[in-house]
């Protein structure tokens, strides 16, 4: 295992990492872009963090019971429907200032998950990746 918690799979002394290097010694060997992506998560200011860390949380609470994601599937539909059952952060959804960082981090999931779509599929090649991760 890395010291992310991801397993080595292109480090220096892996198998295919020291193969590659081996026959091509000028080549980079590096982490996948979406993992370094998975990474800066890992790295975000307090605030920020927090907030990703309730949302979280309130998403496993509905998800973990199949009533709770029924209920919470109507109310989205309804719009107009309550929510039977309180989170014990259902309170932070009225604080302005949670709203608003939680606005600017699905903007920026958002537009980092519109770049991993671009990255993959057919005739993705690494100058095209590395244009648009420049972009």
């Amino acid at each position: 295992m890395s010291v992310e918690g991801a397993p080595v799979m292109l480090g220096q002394n892996s198998a295919f990492g020291a193969l590659v290097k081996a026959d091509a010694p000028h080549i980079i060997v590096t982490h996948c872009v979406l993992h370094r992506h998975a990474l800066a998560t890992k790295n975000l200011p307090p605030k920020l963090a927090e907030v990703l860390k309730i949302v979280v949380d309130c998403v496993k609470y509905v998800r973990n019971s199949a009533l709770k994601h029924r209920i919470f599937k109507e109310l989205c539909n309804e719009m107009g429907s309550e929510f039977e059952q309180q989170h014990c952060h259902a309170d932070c959804f009225e604080n302005s200032e949670f709203i608003l960082i939680l606005v600017y981090m699905a903007d920026i999931f958002d537009a980092l998950n519109h770049l991993n779509q671009q990255m993959q599929g057919g005739g993705a090649n690494i100058i095209k990746v590395e244009e648009k991760l420049k972009t």
